[in-house]
């Protein structure tokens, strides 16, 4: 077991409930322009939830990105020990996989926590999926839901430059947000708003 598994254990031990919190983020060529604001971004929002009170609550964060390929940085680590990312970790180029992500991202949470646990998942987007291997809008809508109606998760899709309405219409993702993916503004407050969407989850 790997040391950063075991301190995941123990950490778990101290607390009673666990939430799981992932984040799908696009690296496409079309987000280079804006790539210091979307490290810097996440990394805020990262410091954000590393600085709220918790109580008898564990959270376990994953980070996915992807372009034509998905790419899973982390997984379902205790927010204690997520480090900030670098532009090593995030290099935007190539097309957009969004169902891949959607569905690699389901995947990686799943394996490593307990299947009566419940999770949300943020995909952040800034174009329309064009090309996806692995999964296809069906095999998504059919995954969402499910794990929304069984397992109680939570999907968001927050989307810039293209028709949210027919996003949630093939991925089945009822909860979207539009967001300015052009200007430190618009990527300041897509931050605040996943923040707040998260932190208003892991308190429920």
């Amino acid at each position: 077991m790997k040391i950063e598994d075991r301190i995941n254990d123990i950490l778990r031990e101290k607390k009673k409930k666990a939430v799981y919190v992932a984040i799908a983020l696009d690296k496409s060529g079309s987000m280079e322009p804006m790539k210091a604001e979307a490290i810097s971004g996440f990394n805020e929002y990262i410091q954000t939830l590393k600085s709220a009170d918790y109580k008898n609550t564990d959270v376990f964060v994953t980070l996915v990105t992807f372009n034509d390929k998905v790419n899973v940085v982390f997984t379902n680590k205790h927010i204690d020990l997520v480090e900030e990312i670098t532009e090593a970790h995030y290099r935007p180029g190539g097309t957009t996989a969004m169902f891949d992500a959607i569905g690699h991202t389901i995947e990686v949470v799943q394996s490593n926590m307990d299947e009566k646990e419940s999770a949300l998942a943020i995909i952040i987007s800034d174009g329309c999926e064009n090309s996806s291997q692995d999964y296809k809008a069906e095999d998504i809508a059919t995954k969402v839901k499910e794990l929304t109606e069984v397992n109680k998760w939570k999907f968001v899709y927050i989307g810039a430059n293209q028709d949210l309405s027919q996003v949630a219409k093939d991925t089945g993702i009822s909860t979207t947000m539009s967001y300015d993916a052009n200007s430190v503004r618009g990527m300041g407050a897509m931050y605040t708003s996943v923040s707040n969407t998260t932190l208003d989850y892991i308190e429920e």
